[in-house]
């Protein structure tokens, strides 16, 4: 019985050892990208929730992994400041969307430490941004509405990391980005007082080099796919 406890051990010792903790060739995998660890701390949970984004990964070889990364973001968002005479109210409406195709180069790292540099292109599309701020002084309210137009944004960065595999095919992860960014907007902007409006037309394109900022990330792949 001595011996047959201890054959066992043996066996499952070797086995944990021979665990593969990263992806091979041929594998799927699901994630979830926020906008660093700090921002989930610090800010409101509708915030945090509207910077997650999921990922969908493919791994090529032990070397090459193709990845996705989709985001929906919007809904209303409304802050009041009362004080001993007034009531503010503003309220701000705009939604849209993100999709981020890219690749990633893995270096050998360590057994659970993969890290990795790659690109990625991006496409951000912003709606119609709406913005309403209404004072109430005693009996008078007095209302201020605002309409910008949406913008298009086109990303291209060159991208740095690692994950972690805490347990056998599951990881943490950070990122940095830094690269370039075009942006457009086109549109008539509405700025309205009391009924009374105001119309301008915008054709916006701007363009420069910014930062991808720290990002954090989950990642579960699936195991070889045949």
């Amino acid at each position: 019985m001595k011996k047959l406890l201890i054959s066992m051990l043996l066996l499952l010792s070797l086995n944990a050892f021979a665990q593969d903790y990263k992806p091979l060739e041929n594998e799927f995998g699901i994630g979830l990208k926020a906008a660093g660890i700090w921002p989930l701390i610090s800010q409101p949970i509708q915030a945090v929730i509207d910077t997650l984004q999921l990922r969908a990964m493919y791994t090529l070889n032990e070397k090459m992994t193709f990845r996705a990364d989709f985001g929906f973001y919007g809904g209303n968002k409304k802050n009041q400041v009362e004080t001993e005479n007034s009531l503010v109210t503003l309220s701000e409406k705009q939604s849209g969307f993100i999709f981020a195709p890219g690749v990633e180069y893995h270096f050998a790292g360590t057994e659970m430490l993969d890290p990795f540099v790659g690109a990625s292109l991006g496409l951000n599309f912003q709606g119609k941004k709406k913005t309403t701020s209404t004072s109430q002084f005693s009996s008078t309210t007095y209302e201020i509405y605002e309409e910008e137009p949406g913008n298009l944004k086109f990303d291209f960065l060159i991208i740095s990391g690692f994950r972690f595999f805490v347990l056998e095919r599951f990881s943490l992860g950070l990122e940095a980005g830094f690269g370039y960014q075009l942006s457009t907007k086109k549109g008539k902007e509405i700025y309205t007082v009391q009924n009374e409006s105001e119309v301008s037309n915008i054709t916006q394109t701007n363009g420069g080099f910014r930062t991808g900022g720290l990002a954090f990330h989950l990642s579960y792949f699936f195991g070889e796919m045949n």
